[in-house]
């Protein structure tokens, strides 16, 4: 099976093209690299002239806690951008809204595999973990994103994991 046939890439691209639909709905313009390997997926010009570099991710947070992340090298890649402001979009249909945060190029490194935090993320098993509470909720997501994300892979696991953002409110004005 090649790469781009997989569910989790196909789920990826369903993200990407709604945070893009997102942006440019908010007048915001997209820039993508040419094909080949780059630093960054993609930048994006905001109505009021800031350039920022960015990146979607489009799976649900974690259950056990209430973090989300990203692999260290991705993490390292956007730190290393000196300069650039990336912002981080997550679209998570446990959650059922896309938030993001924004990553500095001053963000912190991974010391190591070894786990540690600092400034609220925590870097453990070559992977960084952002908490839900310094994300920013751009918008709930409508049943119809939904249901174009498909299914979720082990729900079971989620059983007993409370959303951390939404009210049955926010999602009903969502829809």
């Amino acid at each position: 099976m090649k790469f781009t046939d997989l569910p989790t890439t196909k789920r990826g691209d369903v993200g990407e093209r709604i945070v893009y639909d997102h942006l440019r709905a908010k007048g915001c313009h997209i820039y993508e690299p040419e094909d080949g390997p780059h630093p960054i997926d993609r930048f994006m010009v905001a109505r009021d002239g800031q350039c920022f570099a960015f990146d979607v991710k489009t799976y649900r947070r974690q259950f056990t806690r209430p973090y989300t992340g990203i692999d260290a090298p991705d993490f390292e890649k956007y730190t290393s951008l000196r300069g650039v402001t990336v912002l981080l979009f997550f679209v998570d249909a446990f959650e059922r809204c896309i938030y993001w945060i924004k990553i500095n190029p001053e963000g912190h490194r991974a010391p190591s595999d070894e786990p540690a935090t600092g400034n609220g993320l925590i870097y453990e098993h070559r992977k960084v973990y952002f908490p839900l509470s310094d994300m920013t909720v751009l918008r709930a997501l409508t049943d119809e994103e939904l249901r174009e994300l498909g299914p979720q892979d082990r729900p079971e696991r989620y059983e007993y994991t409370r959303p951390y953002f939404l009210t049955d409110k926010a999602q009903a004005d969502a829809n």
